[in-house]
C-alpha cells in the first residue's frame, strides 16, 4: 500500500525531507530537514506562526547590505575558486563597492536599472568581453545570496533584466618569431625568462608566477616537465607539461633552491602587479600594441595563444594541444584549427598510392589494358 502523502512535505533523493509552506503574502518558502518527523515539526511550527501572525521571512528580517555580501562572496572565493579568479573577484568588489549605483545600499534595493547604470560606466572603459565578465560575476554573487546566505529574494542581473553583450568573436592573437625578439628586445632581463618559459609552456601568468622547484620533475621524459595544481589551474586539474629544451635550459640557467616549496621565478617580485608592470613597460617600449584594435592587441595571455598556435602549425594533433593547454572541452581548442589548415591538405596525399591501385583494380576488372 503506498504511503500516504502529505502537504508540504517532500522526501529528495538524497533521503533528506522537503518542508514547504505558503505565507499570507502568497510567497512560497522551501526548507530541508533530516527527517520526515523533524520537517513536519518545522513545518507545524510555520504554519502556526503564519496563522497568528507571527512569521517573518528571514531573509526579509536581515536586510543584508550589498557590502555585506561582498565580504561573504569574498569569503566564499577564498574556498572555491582558483587564485586567479579571487583575484579578479577583489578587484571587481572594489569596483562594486565604490560605485555610487551600489554604494551604501541593501541588497535588495538594488534593481536592473542601476546594473544597466553600471554597465555603461564600465563599458566606457574596458570592452564588452570584460564588461560582460564583470557583469556575470556580480550574477553569481546574487545567486549565491539568493540560494545560499538567503539573503535576499530576487536577482537583479539575471533573467534577462539586464542585457549582455554576449560577443562571440574570440581573441585569436600570437606572437610571431619577429615580434618575440621584437619584445624580448625591450623586457628587463628578468622578465625575458618569463617571457620564453610561458611561450614554450603555455602557461597562465598566475601559474608561472606561482610555479614552485617541488612542480618541476627534470627526471622524467626527454627534458623533463613542470606540474600545474588544480588549485591554481582554471579547470581545477593538476595537469603535467613535458619541456622543451629551450625550457629546460631556462630552468637549468636558474640558481638552485635551498629549498623545495620556493617559487620558481621568485625573482620576478612577489606580486602579479610586479610582472605586470615590467609587461606593460616591455609593450610600451616595443610598440606592438600601437594602433592596434583592442582584439589585436598582445597580451599576456598572448603567449599562452602562442604556445597552442605553434604547436598546432607544428602538426601536433588538436588532441595533444588540448591535453598540454588544460582545456576541459575540445571546443576550446578548435579555435586553433585553421592553423593546421596546410597540415590537414598535406595529409591527404598519404592515400594516392592506394588510390592509384584501386583505379588499376577496376580498369582491369572492366576489360582494360593497363599501360
Amino acid at each position: 500500500m503506498a504511503e500516504h502523502k502529505e502537504r508540504g512535505l517532500k522526501q529528495l533523493p538524497d533521503g533528506r525531507w522537503q518542508w514547504s509552506f505558503k505565507d499570507r503574502c502568497g510567497r512560497y518558502h522551501r526548507y530541508v530537514a533530516r527527517t520526515k518527523g523533524e520537517a513536519r515539526q518545522y513545518l507545524e511550527k510555520a504554519r502556526t506562526a503564519v496563522r497568528e501572525g507571527r512569521f517573518m521571512d528571514r531573509r526579509r528580517e536581515i536586510k543584508a547590505t550589498f557590502e555585506d555580501a561582498c565580504k561573504r562572496f569574498l569569503k566564499w572565493g577564498k574556498t572555491n575558486l582558483s587564485d586567479s579568479t579571487r583575484s579578479m573577484d577583489e578587484t571587481f568588489v572594489k569596483r562594486w563597492k565604490s560605485s555610487p549605483h551600489f554604494k551604501d545600499k541593501a541588497l535588495d534595493r538594488i534593481t536592473p536599472a542601476d546594473v544597466e547604470a553600471y554597465k555603461a560606466d564600465q563599458r566606457a572603459k574596458v570592452g564588452p568581453r570584460q564588461t560582460d565578465y564583470i557583469l556575470s560575476r556580480l550574477r553569481r554573487l546574487y545567486s549565491l545570496s539568493i540560494k545560499t546566505w538567503e539573503l535576499c529574494e530576487k536577482n537583479p542581473v539575471s533573467g534577462g533584466k539586464v542585457k549582455f553583450f554576449n560577443v562571440k568573436a574570440r581573441r585569436d592573437r600570437y606572437v610571431t618569431p619577429e615580434e618575440e625578439v621584437l619584445l624580448l628586445e625591450h623586457a628587463e632581463a628578468r622578465l625575458r625568462t618569463a617571457i620564453v618559459f610561458s611561450i614554450h609552456t603555455g602557461l597562465r601568468q598566475d601559474e608561472l608566477v606561482s610555479l614552485a622547484w617541488s612542480e618541476v620533475n627534470l627526471k622524467v621524459g626527454r627534458f623533463g616537465e613542470v606540474k600545474v595544481r588544480g588549485e591554481v589551474a582554471k579547470d581545477r586539474e593538476d595537469r603535467h607539461i613535458p619541456l622543451s629544451a629551450t625550457a629546460r635550459a631556462i630552468l637549468d640557467s636558474l640558481p638552485k633552491p635551498i629549498r623545495q616549496d620556493n617559487r620558481v621565478f621568485a625573482f620576478l617580485g612577489s606580486s602579479r602587479g610586479n610582472v605586470n608592470r615590467m609587461w606593460y613597460e616591455a609593450l610600451e617600449a616595443s610598440k606592438l600594441n600601437q594602433d592596434a584594435a583592442r582584439p589585436q592587441r598582445v597580451t599576456w595571455h598572448t603567449l599562452r595563444h602562442t604556445f597552442a598556435s605553434r604547436l598546432v602549425m607544428a602538426g601536433v594533433d588538436l588532441a595533444t594541444v588540448q591535453k598540454l593547454m588544460g582545456h576541459s572541452n575540445i571546443t576550446t581548442t578548435m579555435r586553433y584549427a585553421h592553423l593546421a589548415r596546410p597540415h590537414v591538405e598535406d595529409s591527404v596525399l598519404v592515400l594516392d598510392p592506394k588510390l592509384q591501385f584501386s583505379c588499376n583494380r577496376s580498369e582491369q576488372a572492366s576489360g582494360d589494358q593497363a599501360p
